[in-house]
């Protein structure tokens, strides 16, 4: 045999081992199954994950009325003044889209979530 036939059947030979162990391997990476999600869990992760998102959102705005009320140069303690410089159409509670509450806090503007979910004050 010379050198090109030897070396033709060495391909083959790597090109049918590499197609083998492709065969025995791609079938088990599908063999894994989710695992079962309790729904009771599922409840909690979900009302969490609500919370989560409704702080943020009221964290957000109270980050956006301090913007506001630093470019201004209002008094924050201006409650008039403040509440003046709060957009109409702010986002809502995104659990129960009501609308957030604000009052006078110990230092400065608070915002209530309607739903219990917490307050942020601005001060």
């Amino acid at each position: 045999m010379n050198s090109s036939s030897n070396r033709s059947i060495q391909v083959i030979l790597i090109l049918i081992a590499s197609i083998t162990v492709s065969l025995l391997i791609i079938p088990a990476c599908g063999t894994s199954s989710a695992p079962d999600v309790d729904e009771d869990r599922l409840d909690e992760l979900t009302t969490e994950l609500g919370i989560r998102s409704c702080l943020m959102r009221m964290d957000s705005i109270s980050f956006e009325i301090e913007g506001l009320i630093f470019h201004s140069q209002v008094d924050i303690t201006d409650r008039q003044a403040v509440m003046a410089l709060i957009p109409a159409n702010l986002p809502n509670c995104p659990v129960s889209d009501l609308p957030y509450i604000f009052e006078d806090g110990e230092l400065g503007l608070l915002i209530i979530c309607p739903s219990g979910h917490g307050s942020v004050e601005i001060d």
